[in-house]
């Protein structure tokens, strides 16, 4: 949307884009708190908090029906991906 810093390149500008699109959610009616683990914050996603981000992901194919929009192969090899790039590092 207009309303995104393009290109998000650095760290803060990801962090408005995600705050962004969190509230949007919040708007929506998704429930981004994940129980003892606290809330989905903005930070967990952009610093690549494996737990709250997979809530996330779970939270958008469930409350929000992701699964016509994404499909699981589409899914599954993402996941696979972030973990080979997270090994490397």
């Amino acid at each position: 949307t207009k309303s995104l810093c393009v290109p998000a390149q650095t760290r803060v500008r990801k962090l408005v884009n995600v705050k962004k699109l969190l509230a949007g959610l919040r708007d929506a009616g998704v429930d981004l708190d994940t129980g003892r683990r606290g809330p989905i914050t903005q930070e967990d996603i952009v610093d690549g908090n494996r737990d709250k981000t997979l809530a996330l992901v779970w939270r958008l194919t469930v409350e929000m029906n992701m699964s016509k929009v994404v499909s699981r192969d589409a899914l599954v090899r993402e996941v696979r991906r972030l973990r080979v790039r997270r090994l490397r590092e």
